[in-house]
């Protein structure tokens, strides 16, 4: 799961990534050592203009004679992603190669790279920012965790210029999904349970949290509140031996950041 997944042709013949295995045996332990081998000078260069885009390389087509003939460009990011070992097929359609993350290893890091373009920050003030988002997260402290999700998406662009409610949603759910995703928590997104869809459910050690967004100008912290309690969202994991957290977090588009939150 962390190191294996790689092919290099239709035969689909599984290889591990050798630094890392290597790295893993000689330290006595499982963690990511593919940033310290796997990072280019160009690939955050290729990313600035693709950030919303690497989640749909996962699972993306490319025709097979163009990926064994073509050169390395920056113009098309499944060619460089895959040439640099970012992506890799996963299966075979016809005449087109699957693309597709290789395992969590490689997946965590580009996303690490990503994040930092997308907030529009400094890589070393997200990365202490994340740390902390995950301490808080994974010991139950909503507060300081909610302080630090608004302190790394404060004044986030756009990456778009329709002024719809659900695109400015949609915009901080995905920022929220992959702040999470780095913090090795599993995030599901837009969760169908019996009564509606869970905008987020982001799963920890020992805490499951059912998050439900919303706009300023669409009933704020109340109307997030309500949804969770009257669609009975954490009622869907009453089952499960961790706590069950309901979080309803309210966005701002003029201030571009998260606005206020309420623990149900």
């Amino acid at each position: 799961d962390m190191y294996d997944g790689y092919h290099f042709s239709e035969s689909l013949q599984g290889v591990y990534n050798p630094f890392s295995v290597l790295c893993a045996l000689n330290e006595q332990r499982l963690k990511s050592f593919w940033i310290a081998s796997g990072a280019t000078e160009m690939l955050p260069k290729i990313l600035t203009n693709f950030e919303r885009d690497v989640e749909k390389l996962d699972g993306s087509l490319i025709d097979m004679d163009y990926i064994e003939t073509s050169d390395v460009n920056t113009t098309n990011p499944k060619l460089f992603l895959y040439q640099s070992g970012y992506l890799t097929i996963k299966n075979v359609i016809e005449d087109s190669y699957v693309l597709g993350f290789p395992n969590r290893e490689v997946k965590k890091a580009l996303f690490e790279l990503v994040i930092p373009i997308m907030l529009k920050k400094d890589k070393d003030e997200t990365e202490n920012a994340i740390q902390e988002l995950k301490m808080n997260f994974s010991t139950g402290n909503v507060e300081e965790g909610t302080l630090c999700l608004k302190q790394l998406i404060a004044h986030t662009p756009y990456s778009t210029q329709k002024k719809e409610r659900f695109v400015f949603e949609e915009h901080f759910r995905f920022i929220l999904k992959n702040l999470f995703y780095i913090c090795g928590f599993n995030v599901k997104e837009e969760e169908q349970v019996a009564d509606g869809r869970i905008d987020l459910v982001v799963e920890t050690s020992n805490i499951i949290y059912v998050i439900e967004l919303k706009m300023s100008d669409n009933g704020g912290t109340s109307a997030a509140t309500q949804q969770i309690i009257t669609r009975h969202y954490k009622d869907a994991y009453c089952a499960s031996h961790k706590s069950v957290v309901g979080l309803a977090l309210v966005f701002d588009k003029d201030n571009r950041g998260l606005k206020d939150w309420n623990k149900v």
